[in-house]
């Protein structure tokens, strides 16, 4: 068995509905909860700092257990997105993303 079939039997062993539940969870409920606290966030006074801070993983940078890791890459990048877009809008507050490490 070649190297490329042998790969793709194991990479054909993740299932659909993994990937939506963890795309549900890690990407979409961060996006969605971002939006629904920002009219709170604006409504803050201004001396307090007020933010969303979505926290990733250092998963998103790894190679291994793709269905986790493509997730979490993903929170990074729309953290980073939607943190460019809060400032375009002046808003009074930000969105911010952490990656904890090991």
């Amino acid at each position: 068995m070649s190297d490329a079939v042998r790969l793709k039997k194991n990479l054909w062993q993740e299932f659909v509905e993994d990937w939506n539940l963890t795309y549900n969870t890690d990407v979409i409920a961060v996006y969605f909860s971002a939006v629904a606290f920002l009219p709170l966030l604006q409504a803050a006074p201004r001396e307090h700092n007020s933010s969303v801070i979505a926290i990733s993983s250092m998963s998103g940078l790894m190679r291994n257990a793709q269905t986790h890791n493509a997730a979490k890459g993903a929170t990074a990048h729309l953290s980073k997105m939607m943190s460019k877009r809060v400032r375009v809008d002046r808003y009074q507050s930000e969105l911010n993303r952490a990656r904890p490490f090991p």
